[in-house]
């Protein structure tokens, strides 16, 4: 079945359909967490075009085009993204049985058990991996497609390089596919910046490759890995686009700002951590299943003996990996890839100690332990056992875990389809709220209860009690009162809204994302004066934010400012050059201030950026018939009819400049 490329997409359609109906109970409900980004940028999805998506989250532009695909053919609806996102999780299970099958043909392990054998054990460890709850996680909160992506084209990545080493592939073809996925990876998660130091453990342990050959291998994927380090610097930024601060070391320094931690802090309480990930992997109970799951930190290894204890034992895994890396190369590789894969953001984004998608990739690792595993099985029962039982039983055991798992994420599932209740669960299995309760995780899981709270109508005092939980955090209060500002006004609470958003304010007055939260519900109810002074301090606070320059042009042209207007779109635009909606509000403050040949230009622009842009051809339609290029303008206003079906003004548009065609009334400019 794996052997031929027909093989593996079939049993791609069997992992997906397996995945699609273990996950089904929640593909239709709303977008969860950091989804809800794309439910806040929807703007930026309708009018903004392909580049002013991908600058929602630059350093990941292949998953941010693959959102920006999945709105293009389907809307902002969340069942299509997790469909998309259950397609890539089958292959990625498709990858990882491959992956499994190479390994097990290298030269320390292709004496052990028969090829059939080897067949069936990648078959069922891919079916394990697909079916894992953890693996559920990715495909529900939609955001995590960025793991996904990132796991398939690591796997095929390292699948392209193995296939290579074993002739399977010519290596003309093989290395350059495998540096290729290498780089679609990286722009699609960092996480895969461990991909070279896996490449040069699975040499090492797998071909017998001598520290000589070794090297120079390091060599040449250091180079590569150098490179793509600085590709990465360009992009990188903290939480995506917005940002003050630029590169991986600008990035990282935010992340541990925001954390309030040292970095021998992370490493003590990481030590513990380690073992929770392989507890989640092998038992995954409930509580582990949480998006988000705050810890009680340890302050120091003197604290106490368990912290002490912690540290032992994963520098004993971290030996034990090396050293089985000889004696038994597959379980070696496997515990030292486990490690690998979690080092990158458990010590790079510090904010969060434990979150459960961070598991996906590292479950691989132990994957490859539990079948050298059975190949010991296989080949030290088989003598005083019958052979055939002994395949049997393996795959009995197999089968009954991936039974077991299917259960449990399909239960699971179910949990995730009422925000609510998602949320409330969350919150009950918090540790008690004290001075050492790791806080930003907390803080995130207390607001998106009280947000989902209010947006279902609960009661005031209730609503309340939450606040005044997060509140005593004393980490970042304000957050607090935007998340309940955002959850009123997304019911139509106007006024508990702007109060919520002026106590944020209160508590800190130069928080941004109050100002530009309180300007646009003031923009929006008409009172743009006001609205314009807090769009004025949010450019204040973060010059160089385009978004916040566009709102401020947004309010001014509403002001009849149209002076004010085009400069503030004009330096929108030149900080962000592909902000499609800018342009297009240019080309309107142009327009107002009579120059029409500019705005004709700008509009002109915005098409190029957004060839959806159903306003831009409109206007632009309407100027064109205006000068009498009837034909023009019609191309246009079919355009706008193809962007935006049944929108009414276009074809109005429309049907006046067929009939002065067919009247032959080139010049008349009535009716637009």
């Amino acid at each position: 079945m794996i052997r031929s490329i027909t093989g593996c997409i079939f049993l791609a359609i069997v992992f997906s359909g397996i995945v699609f109906v273990l996950n089904y109970p929640a593909l239709d409900g709303p977008f969860h967490y950091d989804s809800m980004l794309l439910e806040k940028n929807q703007e930026l999805f309708q009018s903004g075009g392909l580049r002013s998506v991908i600058k929602i989250f630059p350093q990941r532009p292949l998953t941010m085009a693959s959102f920006y695909a999945n709105y293009r053919f389907a809307g902002l609806i969340p069942y299509y993204f997790r469909v998309v996102n259950v397609l890539i999780l089958g292959l990625a299970g498709v990858a990882v049985t491959l992956l499994v099958r190479l390994l097990l043909g290298t030269p320390a392990l292709n004496t052990h058990s028969d090829s059939r054998q080897k067949d069936v054990l990648s078959i069922l460890l891919g079916l394990l991996y697909v079916v894992h709850p953890v693996q559920s996680v990715l495909v529900i909160y939609i955001w995590q497609r960025t793991a996904l992506l990132c796991n398939v084209f690591f796997l095929v990545a390292l699948v392209s390089y193995v296939a290579s080493r074993l002739n399977r592939i010519p290596a003309a073809v093989g290395y350059p596919l495998s540096l290729l996925f290498f780089l679609l990876a990286m722009v699609s998660k960092e996480n895969a910046i461990i991909l070279p130091a896996i490449v040069l453990l699975t040499e090492f342990a797998l071909f017998g490759t001598g520290f000589r050959k070794l090297i120079r291998i390091g060599a040449i994927v250091g180079g590569v890995t150098v490179l793509v380090l600085a590709m990465m610097s360009i992009l990188e930024r903290p939480h995506g686009a917005g940002e003050e601060a630029s590169g991986i070391m600008a990035t990282i320094l935010k992340y541990y700002d925001e954390s309030g931690l040292t970095f021998s802090r992370v490493l003590v309480n990481q030590s513990r951590i380690l073992f929770l990930y392989v507890s989640t992997i092998f038992v995954p109970t409930s509580s582990k299943l949480q998006i988000i799951t705050p810890q009680i930190l340890v302050n120091s290894i003197t604290e106490s003996a368990g912290a002490a204890a912690w540290m032992l034992a994963a520098g004993t895994l971290i030996v034990s990996g090396l050293v089985l890396l000889k004696r038994s190369p597959l379980t070696g590789l496997g515990i030292l890839f486990f490690v690998a894969a979690l080092l990158p953001e458990s010590f790079l984004v510090p904010q969060y100690l434990f979150i459960v998608y961070r598991a996906s990739l590292p479950m691989i690792g132990l994957l490859l332990v539990v079948a050298d595993i059975c190949l010991f099985l296989y080949k030290s029962f088989s003598r005083a056992i019958d052979a055939g039982f002994m395949r049997k039983a393996v795959s009995i055991g197999l089968i009954g875990s991936i039974v077991l798992l299917g259960v449990t994420t399909r239960l699971r599932a179910a949990e995730w389809s009422d925000p609510l209740t998602f949320w409330k669960q969350a919150v009950q299995l918090l540790p008690p709220l004290s001075e050492n309760i790791e806080k930003e995780g907390t803080l995130h899981t207390l607001n998106l209860l009280i947000l989902n709270m209010i947006r279902k109508g609960s009661s005031l005092e209730e609503i309340a009690d939450y606040e005044r939980k997060a509140l005593s955090l004393r980490h970042r209060p304000e957050t607090v009162n935007v998340v309940m500002g955002n959850g009123f006004y997304a019911r139509g609470d106007v006024p508990l809204a702007e109060a919520a958003y002026k106590k944020s304010l209160q508590i800190r007055p130069d928080f941004v994302h109050a100002h530009v939260a309180l300007g646009g519900l003031l923009s929006n109810q008409g009172r743009n004066a006001e609205a314009l002074q807090h769009y004025e301090r949010a450019v204040q606070l973060e010059p160089g934010n385009a978004r916040y320059r566009h709102y401020l042009g947004v309010v001014m042209l509403k002001m009849g400012n149209y002076q004010g207007a085009a400069e503030s779109f004009h330096k929108a635009t030149a900080l962000d050059p592909y902000a499609a909606d800018s342009c297009y509000q240019l080309a309107k403050a142009l327009l107002e201030m009579g120059k029409q040949n500019e705005a004709v230009t700008q509009f002109q622009k915005t098409i190029h950026l957004n060839p959806g842009h159903a306003a831009a051809h409109t206007d632009l339609g309407v100027l064109s018939a205006m000068s009498g290029h009837l034909q023009e303008a019609v191309t246009h206003f079919r355009s706008a009819l193809r962007a935006k079906p049944g929108d009414p003004l276009a074809a109005d548009n429309l049907e006046t400049a067929l009939r002065q065609l067919r009247d032959g009334s080139d010049s008349e400019k009535e009716g637009y």
